[in-house]
């Protein structure tokens, strides 16, 4: 798999330039779309009073492009890091913004975030939302049954009960959906992993894959932990195996647009945003036969009722942020696939050249 590593260096430095071009292309689009112009602001120079300058983004990218370190295979060192600089294909961006001051970067934060809530609201009353909705009717997260006397003590240890299998469900379909020239691939896939597969070349996967349990670890640390697309090359020439060598697979990093990423907030900090506004409210206690707000934890938003004849106590994760979420990770996936498919051509293209250029040598 080295020898296909060091083609594939070769490849990628000759077909960033359609690339470049692509993304460009793509930026354009972006800004006179006001559902994704938010993943504008990923790459945008700013000044002083928040003046945004979008006209800088082709001269960031054609800068990037330009520089030869870029795009280029690495060995992954950091595993929790999903940035390009990090990533198994390198990317380090020129010149993201121009910071001002610490203040005014903050404000930049702030701005983003009203920026990419203003997008998703208008996504909201949009037909492909409602395209969708047909995909939202599961529980998101499961209710939580504790004893009226043990509540005051289970309480405070309470996670997220996330509904992992109708999450991974959803994505499933938004996958498909979204990347339609990908097919869930069950000969590939395992307990843990999902992969989605295209057939590139004689004996050659590219898929893209997410990790199944990541949704569970919501239930250890009480964020809504969202697992990451990312894309992987298989090498499928040893028959129907459905235990695959790790030396069968090359991992190509995060599925994403270098230049747009993320394209917006993540689903996880979209739900820590959900929590923040919800907790700036009043908060109640529980009382007998109600069902009320409950402020036992500070990162979780839930309704706690008492039922059985005051017996147990049944804790719900809030309807309204249920909902919310559901349709933000429609939104996230959608966006990601308008940045990312340009990205996926770029990877596609480098790969079948460095295929052509190995069985030749």
């Amino acid at each position: 798999m080295d020898k296909i590593i060091d083609f594939l260096n070769i490849s990628l430095q000759r077909h960033k330039y359609s690339f470049c071009t692509d993304c460009i292309n793509l930026a354009q689009e972006l800004f006179f779309n006001p559902y994704s112009k938010i993943a504008l602001l990923q790459r945008s120079y700013y000044t002083h009073n928040m003046n945004i300058d979008y006209g800088q983004i082709p001269n960031i990218i054609n800068r990037t492009i330009d520089e030869s370190n870029n795009f280029v295979y690495q060995k992954r060192k950091i595993f929790f890091d999903y940035s390009f600089i990090s990533n198994e294909i390198k990317v380090v961006i020129s010149n993201q913004h121009q910071i001002a001051s610490p203040d005014d970067d903050n404000s930049f934060i702030q701005l983003k975030l009203r920026e990419n809530l203003n997008c998703f609201n208008l996504f909201l009353s949009s037909q492909e939302i409602a395209s969708l909705e047909n995909l939202l009717g599961f529980i998101a997260f499961k209710d939580i049954e504790i004893n009226v006397n043990e509540y005051k003590i289970k309480s405070k240890t309470i996670r997220l009960n996330v509904n992992t299998s109708a999450w991974n469900k959803l994505l499933n379909c938004l996958i498909l959906r979204y990347f339609p020239d990908y097919i869930y691939d069950i000969q590939y896939s395992n307990s843990k992993i999902a992969r989605f597969s295209k057939q590139i070349a004689d004996n050659w996967k590219l898929c893209i894959e997410y990790d199944k349990y990541s949704l569970n670890k919501s239930k250890r640390s009480r964020f809504f932990e969202f697992p990451h697309l990312n894309i992987t090359l298989i090498k499928t020439n040893k028959g129907n195996n459905m235990s695959l060598p790790s030396n069968d697979i090359i991992l190509l990093g995060v599925l994403g647009n270098p230049f747009f990423f993320y394209p917006a907030i993540t689903p996880t900090a979209y739900f820590a945003y959900l929590e923040s506004q919800y907790h700036k409210k009043s908060h109640y206690e529980i009382i007998d036969n109600e069902s009320i707000l409950c402020d036992y934890v500070a990162t979780i938003n839930e309704v706690a009722s008492i039922e059985n004849d005051g017996k147990k106590i049944f804790v719900k994760y809030r309807q309204t942020e249920s909902k919310l979420i559901k349709h933000y990770v429609c939104y996230y996936i959608w966006l990601l696939s308008q940045t990312g498919r340009c990205y996926l051509k770029y990877i596609e293209k480098s790969i079948m050249s460095a295929i052509i250029m190995c069985n030749g040598s």
